[in-house]
């Protein structure tokens, strides 16, 4: 067996911890969370979100899936941060099939604006999300678990793990 499968392997027994390239976000995950650089969404006049650049990292885990995903917005857009967080809530919501908003609460997460929101998809999984406003940057993290299992904790810890340095 190859080191590198044995490092995943042991990775994938218990939580790994998932840094940002600039070192500004981190978040420990239940499983390992795969860099998936993504190209900057295209820029149309007009259009506020002009983001400058866009980094996702994803992974499923046995019926479960993590992601972290995070906007760098160019330094001219005016940014409004309650739009920016219900932009990416609502999003989220029409960006996965079946999906339906079960809840959303306004929050502060580290000092900063967040917004904390549940959805349904297909009455088999929930969608358990936090977006944080830090600064020009909104970070997303989410977790999808089945509803039959309950995955509370799990996800609870996914989530307070995000680690943001402004």
């Amino acid at each position: 067996m190859s080191v590198l499968l044995l490092a995943v392997l042991l990775a994938q027994a218990g939580w790994s911890t998932f840094t940002a390239a600039d070192g500004k976000a981190s978040v420990a995950a239940p499983c390992v969370l795969v860099v998936d650089p993504a190209p900057p969404p295209p820029k149309k006049p007009g259009d506020r979100l002009m983001a400058t650049s866009f980094f996702s990292c994803t992974t499923p885990a046995k019926d479960e899936y993590y992601f972290i995903a995070w906007v760098d917005y160019d330094p001219a857009l005016e940014l409004d941060t309650a739009a920016e967080l219900k932009a990416n809530r609502d999003n989220t919501i029409k960006a996965i099939s079946g999906a339906t908003l079960l809840t959303s609460a306004d929050a502060t997460y580290q000092g900063n604006p967040a917004l904390d929101f549940t959805a349904n998809v297909q009455g088999r999984f929930r969608v358990t999300s936090r977006v944080v406003m830090a600064g020009r940057r909104p970070y997303q993290i989410a977790a999808m678990t089945p509803l039959d299992k309950d995955r509370s904790e799990a996800v609870r810890r996914f989530l307070d793990s995000l680690s943001i340095k402004n």
